[in-house]
């Protein structure tokens, strides 16, 4: 039986509104992309690693770092409402017309999960392979219940949450919940292109990684508190 082959997708366009040039702010001592595309490259599962980005400067680090990126992003996708989905199309799409080159999977990468390591890929390819999965998607335990969480107006009155909050239970009485990170998403390419989505119930598996793996640099709070994970990162490995 044929074993299936898989393109490792990192998206990185040039923009960031809430985090100024974030794909390419140095996290310890490198750029943050980078992070990605190491972690990409040591992943034995994965056929090719490529970037997806509208950036010279993002193209230039991707090919300091080993990674052949062989065509820029197109201007249509490279706004603040293009989705994730039209980026992959479009590298589907251009590998097939301009190299004659499919792969039966992709695995989807965002930049901003810097602690995303090879071994969480790899484990998550072995789980599409062992269900036989359409799609994986990378998940981590949820910190509070989500019953805990409000929706309140611009004068923030309690009145209608604390009406419907069991007061009777602490954390711990409730089941375990997960949440999305962010972090990989692996998609069988008939059923992308088939549902025109990246996420969808069929056959359709949730891989655990740890909270601390799990961090997504969305803003400058979050740099932060990556910078000072890195940093403890570092300080245990030379210990």
């Amino acid at each position: 039986m044929k074993e299936n082959s898989y393109l490792a997708i990192i998206p990185a366009r040039s923009g960031s509104k809430r985090l100024s040039k974030k794909n390419v702010k140095i996290l310890g001592n490198k750029p943050l992309i980078a992070w990605s595309i190491e972690s990409a490259l040591e992943c034995k599962g994965i056929e090719e690693v490529m970037v997806s980005t509208d950036s010279s400067e993002i193209l230039n680090i991707a090919q300091e770092h080993g990674v052949h990126t062989p065509f820029l992003r197109s201007a249509k996708n490279s706004g603040d409402f293009s989705t994730s989905y039209d980026v992959v199309k479009e590298v589907l799409a251009t590998y097939e017309e301009k190299y004659n080159k499919s792969f039966d999977f992709i695995v989807l990468l965002q930049p901003t999960s810097p602690f995303r390591t090879s071994t969480d890929i790899e484990n998550a390819i072995t789980k599409q392979i062992e269900n036989d999965a359409l799609s994986i998607v990378s998940v981590c335990k949820t910190e509070h219940p989500s019953s805990w969480i409000m929706s309140l107006s611009e004068n923030m009155p309690l009145d209608e949450y604390m009406e419907t909050l069991d007061k009777t239970k602490r954390s711990q009485d409730y089941q375990q919940e997960y949440r999305l990170n962010g972090a990989i998403y692996i998609i069988n390419v008939s059923a992308l292109l088939k549902h025109e989505k990246l996420l969808f119930s069929e056959r359709s598996f949730a891989y655990e990684m740890t909270q601390e793996n799990s961090i997504d640099i969305d803003d400058a709070y979050d740099f932060k508190v990556a910078s000072i994970i890195e940093q403890i990162k570092r300080e245990e490995e030379i210990l």
